[in-house]
């Protein structure tokens, strides 16, 4: 999975960008997906996912681990220093728009980092 990068000082699309990285297309492209580059609501992100061809859970879960999370691939909900915001979890690495790949291992996340929900994608 390739990285998409927001800017967090002049960009509010961490939704975009996690979108864009899920189903492998630009985040100019998930932009225009979702109609706008502000933040986005859960239902936003379900819908752009399902319309691009993923299958999602119903409804977003609260995380225990992220070992835990039962697919290879989810969409992330958190904090990022007390912000709302969008981060993907695939293949054991926990990958944000803003802060990067996280390997969890090698690479611990940084504090001001917080997983706090989990909507499982296949």
């Amino acid at each position: 999975m390739r990285w998409v990068r927001q800017n967090p000082m002049t960009e509010d699309s961490c939704g975009q960008c996690s979108a864009a990285m899920l189903l492998a297309i630009p985040k100019r492209e998930a932009i225009r997906r979702v109609g706008h580059d502000l933040g986005t609501t859960t239902r936003e992100m379900a819908k752009v996912l399902r319309d691009g061809g993923l299958r999602v859970a119903p409804r977003l879960k609260r995380l225990r681990s992220l070992e835990a999370i039962p697919t290879a691939r989810a969409l992330l909900l958190g904090t990022w220093r007390r912000y709302p915001h969008w981060m993907v979890w695939h293949a054991g690495r926990l990958i944000d728009p803003v802060e990067g790949v996280f390997t969890l291992r090698s690479k611990p996340v940084p504090q001001w980092i917080r997983v706090t929900h989990y909507l499982a994608v296949e």
